[in-house]
């Protein structure tokens, strides 16, 4: 139980350490640092025309048209009188799924998009800057976008207008916390990942712990590409996009896994199973059909959102209505799950509402939106890992325990090898099948002689230092067992008479190098030996141990004649 309580503490140390390794150097970077320097918004006095419509005078914050289309084109035009009084002005800018022209007095200063909108493909969006010229004061700046996708956005965001180095540092700051997160969640899922595949080699139990993993990976990537966090790593916009696409659109795969042993429970009604298996077949193909269409330009992945969304929503309705069948059936479950579950689902209902509002009824700017999704998953990471090393701890206590009964019920509690039953069950099991294998028996001289002469202590001392030498003589048996008081018996497989001569010449050669290790005790033991193959096709265990017990006394009456003194029983 002990190891089991040290593997828990290990996950969340790991955790723990995570967190603080991302968190503590960006707070100490960034905490202490004032930007004077902010730049200068530009909001006000844009004229703007959408198609053949035009608006005069707007504020960019405060304004609202119909939801755009692909192939709309968009015209910003605003004559600079805002000063900046910094070097290398830049402007900072939103966009999404536009093709973007940007003239300075009829001046090319900047483009974006232009082949790939023209072969079709889906563009990059988030965060641009656009290099100002010096002189840009008195200056009309114009700003046209072609939309390349349906439902794109019915605002634009606030520009900024400063230093590119300065803005992107007082944005670091500003998003200190949720980058933290997003790293930590990152960091950990691939730390974790490793660790748990590693592990699940050798238990099976571990393959939880990479789906936890990967959820955290996931939902890690997201945060950062949905906050525009990733722009302190690259600013490749397309790059950027797919990993958006690609993090959200799996993000609710290894959730699902997650709860595979759950679902497959034997006392779960057959609707769940058949429910969860229609959602993972349809999240699954979902995935693959999703980046296939996009690879092949055919539908790109912007257009299949409301299908992720929809997934989502029935997703979120089985964990709700796991969670209650867990509490109506009164199954054992862990608190902190329940409590992350509902956490999770509030954050996420929440933003998939918010989201959709905010784009189809309010006002949706140039990428502008963020979610709070970072805080949530965060939440829900430490809830599935309460929750699996609970589970694990039950598991493997519960392994722990039979693996004990098992060793009570067939290891010999003195040698630690095998008892009778056991060697009984691999010899059955063994006749049951077709191979040929040897049995050996043997019988440890002398042990009679040591309990009466020196005690009960030095006749144990003999019989495991003997069992020491069984393991080291025979490495390839199919068992050693201790079947009586100084009877022992080793099965091996198929070997053939050479073979076999080897085997009991290494036994030979690990009892003189035991002796000589430990004058105090004398090893030596008669061996009568017998094979399968010497007898017809129905042979039976009683009579092989028969023929096996009979040639191993005929060697003991021998080594008793050659040395009588020595072998005195």
């Amino acid at each position: 139980m002990k190891k089991i309580e040290k593997k828990n503490i290990g996950i969340f140390f790991l955790m723990l350490m995570t967190f603080l390794v991302v968190v503590i150097p960006l707070f100490m970077f960034t905490g202490g640092q004032k930007y004077y320097d902010r730049g200068v918004t530009l909001d006000r006095h844009w004229d703007v025309t959408i198609n053949e419509k035009t608006y005069t005078n707007v504020t960019l914050s405060k304004f609202t048209f119909p939801m755009t289309n692909k192939g709309d084109v968009v015209t910003l035009s605003h004559h600079m009188t805002e000063h900046y009084k910094g070097v290398n002005p830049v402007l900072r800018c939103e966009f999404i799924h536009t093709k973007i022209e940007v003239h300075m007095n009829n001046t090319l200063i900047y483009s974006y998009g232009q082949k790939d909108f023209k072969e079709g493909k889906m563009l990059g969006y988030g965060v641009h800057y656009i290099e100002f010229p010096n002189d840009y004061l008195g200056k009309t700046l114009q700003i046209t976008l072609t939309v390349s996708e349906n439902s794109a956005f019915n605002g634009i965001s606030s520009m900024l207008l400063g230093n590119e180095g300065t803005l992107i540092q007082e944005s670091l700051v500003q998003n200190r916390f949720r980058l933290a997160i997003s790293m930590s969640l990152i960091v950990f899922g691939i730390l974790m990942a490793g660790v748990s595949m590693v592990a699940s080699i050798q238990n099976r139990v571990y393959v939880r712990l990479f789906w936890v993993a990967l959820f955290s990976l996931l939902l890690g990537g997201w945060t950062l590409c949905n906050n525009n966090l990733i722009i302190y790593f690259t600013q490749n916009l397309k790059a950027k996009a797919y990993m958006e696409y690609l993090t959200l659109y799996a993000g609710a795969l290894p959730l699902m896994l997650y709860f595979y042993p759950a679902v497959t429970d034997k006392t779960r009604k057959k609707g769940f199973r058949i429910f969860y298996q229609i959602l993972l077949a349809a999240q699954s193909l979902f995935f693959v059909a999703a980046f296939v269409l996009q690879e092949l330009n055919l539908v790109h992945l912007p257009r299949q959102l409301k299908i992720c969304h929809g997934l989502m929503a029935l997703e979120l309705l089985f964990i709700i209505l796991i969670v209650v069948d867990d509490i109506r059936c009164r199954r054992k479950y862990d608190r902190a799950m329940q409590i992350g579950m509902i956490a999770i689902l509030i954050v996420i209902l929440f933003e998939v509402i918010r989201y959709n509002v905010q784009k189809y009824f309010v006002h949706f700017g140039g990428n502008e939106y963020t979610s709070s999704v970072c805080y949530g998953a965060l939440f829900i990471v430490v809830a599935l890992l309460l929750d699996y090393t609970g589970k694990i701890s039950r598991g493997l206590y519960k392994e722990a325990q039979q693996q004990l009964l098992e060793n009570m019920a067939y290891s010999d509690e003195l040698t630690g090898l095998s008892n009778r039953r056991k060697c009984d069950e691999v010899v059955e099991k063994l006749l049951d099948g077709d191979a040929d294998f040897t049995l050996i028996s043997m019988d440890l001289n002398l042990l009679k002689y040591y309990n009466d002469t020196y005690g009960h202590e030095k006749g144990d001392a003999l019989l495991r230092s003997f069992a020491s030498v069984l393991r080291e003589a025979f490495p390839e048996a199919l068992a050693i067992a201790r079947v009586g008081g100084d009877e022992f018996h080793v099965v091996l497989p198929d070997r053939e008479q050479e073979e076999l001569r080897e085997d009991l010449t290494c036994l030979l050669k690990c009892l003189y190098e035991k002796n000589e290790q430990n004058k105090e005790l004398h090893l030596s033991t008669a061996v009568g030996c017998v094979q399968r193959s010497e007898f017809l096709d129905n042979v039976d265990i009683r009579m092989l141990y028969q023929e096996a017990d009979r040639r191993m006394y005929v060697h003991k009456q021998k080594m008793k004649k050659k040395n009588p003194e020595l072998y005195r029983r």
